[in-house]
């Protein structure tokens, strides 16, 4: 009897681990007792980071929450300290007046804040950074500026953020006559754009993450500050509470994987192989959001909805397919649907241009160098006819159509496409051979009569010489 009432007690004492809930056996508390009491008397935490700083902090307008490397970061040591935080935003407040809530103890903390002795002097930061990265100068494309060190920079106008640690490390290099102040990196893109300024300082990581997201497409890395790296880190206001909590903030670090966080967010490469895998993974989440909503409409409303995501994902195969990859031209499959009705072609110019010496510039200094160039001529064709239809062939050849009549358009194409283009500090040159035909003259014949006609007039300048301009006269 005394063996059945221990088996029945046994059997309790099971059952009772195996379903008690996980919570009870939770982890011993990495805090003392007395940064525990601090951290539940400063609890929930006020928080800012920058609304525009991808990949560090930014916020996301389709999902209306922050995001980044620093909000990820802060979500986990939430967990591990056990504390509640709120991220609060004001669009309104440029990042230096976000520095001024430190100074005047309004928050408890700002995420994303490179050290800077200058800092130091009214706030703490907590020991261990989380993310590192360099600062470079952005030049405009068009400008083809060329800075082999630092002290080069001093005969170009210069545009800096205000509030930003690159500003008096670059002092150093510049008259301060030479240096315009913007509250915004937008407003010194802005400036840049209408070449107000030469030059601007910008976080190589913003660069990079925004570079196709924003389409920053005029704008290029010209010098990279290799031997300033910036350190970022949480900065707390100086009062003997905060100096607690950064503290505490560091031991939270100390059980995070903060290298697989950025990782997962960001990886330090260049632009244009970090773009390809960008696109990748953009087709990657396309297509495992398709999916996942073809199978809902299988659930819910499967005819219905089965239609609308077959329209969506059509509509984007059909952008894919009318798109060079390269130089976002549009391709020879696009230009066929503009222009595959000869209705489209009345009183029309038809440019065939095709470049001269690219595969010497391939040969000897690469493909990428190569690719470079044809990022190029498609950005200075885009700037010469605005308003014109522009294709990639494919190779080196490029289609133009426009209803501008103005006879001067093929020499301006010629003169802008032989402007040299810097490439790692080489000039890379090449030239065009053009031959065009106006449709008017023409009007029996169909777009693939008309471009071959032009092909022609563009191998007999190259036949000629090259460099040069031909206009189709007959079609014998």
């Amino acid at each position: 009897m005394k063996k059945s009432y221990k088996k029945v007690i046994v059997l309790i004492i099971l059952t009772f681990i195996i379903f008690l809930p996980p919570k009870t056996f939770a982890k011993d508390d990495i805090l003392d007792k007395n940064e525990r009491e601090l951290l539940d008397k400063l609890s929930p935490l006020v928080i800012m980071v920058d609304d525009d700083f991808a990949p560090i902090s930014f916020y996301d307008n389709d999902s209306h929450m922050f995001t980044g490397i620093s909000v990820e970061v802060i979500k986990q040591l939430s967990e591990v300290l056990d504390f509640q935080y709120s991220i609060v935003r004001n669009p309104d407040l440029a990042w230096s007046n976000k520095i001024d809530l430190i100074k005047d103890n309004q928050i408890d903390f700002l995420g994303g804040v490179s050290f800077s002795e200058q800092r130091s002097d009214f706030g703490y930061f907590n020991q261990k950074p989380y993310f590192t990265t360099n600062y470079s100068l952005i030049g405009n494309v068009e400008n083809h500026i060329t800075i082999k060190n630092l002290n080069n920079l001093s005969k170009y106008n210069l545009g800096l953020v205000k509030g930003t640690v690159i500003n008096q490390y670059l002092q150093d290099f510049i008259d301060i006559k030479n240096i315009s102040y913007f509250e915004t990196m937008e407003d010194a893109l802005a400036a840049l754009s209408l070449e107000k300024i030469d030059l601007l300082a910008e976080n190589e990581a913003v660069f990079i993450e925004e570079y196709f997201n924003d389409n920053r497409f005029d704008y290029e890395i010209v010098f990279p500050i290799n031997d300033l790296e910036k350190s970022y880190t949480f900065f707390f206001p100086k009062n003997a509470d905060h100096k607690q909590l950064s503290l505490i903030i560091d031991k939270g670090m100390a059980e995070i994987d903060v290298d697989k966080i950025i990782l997962d967010r960001y990886q330090n490469k260049s632009v244009f192989s970090y773009y390809k895998e960008h696109l990748e993974d953009l087709r990657v989440v396309s297509m495992q959001k398709n999916i996942l909503l073809a199978s809902l409409s299988l659930v819910i409303f499967t005819g219905i909805i089965f239609l609308v995501v077959m329209k969506v994902r059509n509509k984007e195969l059909a952008l894919v397919s009318e798109t060079d990859y390269l130089t976002g031209l549009k391709n020879r499959n696009a230009l066929f649907k503009d222009y595959g009705s000869k209705d489209n072609l009345e009183s029309k110019l038809i440019y065939f241009i095709d470049l001269d010496d690219f595969k010497a510039v391939n040969d000897t200094y690469g493909h990428k160098a190569g690719d470079e160039v044809l990022i190029s001529v498609a950005k200075s064709l885009t700037a010469i006819a605005p308003r014109a239809d522009i294709y990639r062939m494919g190779g080196d050849e490029f289609i133009l159509i426009t209803s501008d009549l103005d006879s001067d358009l093929g020499q301006r194409i010629i003169n802008k496409i032989k402007l040299p283009i810097s490439y790692n500090n080489n000039l890379l040159q090449v030239y065009a051979s053009v031959g065009y035909i106006s449709t008017s003259k023409f009007t029996h014949l169909d777009l693939s009569q008309l471009i071959n006609l032009a092909d022609h007039a563009m191998l007999k300048v190259k036949a000629g010489g090259k460099n040069n301009i031909l206009e189709v006269v007959t079609n014998s």
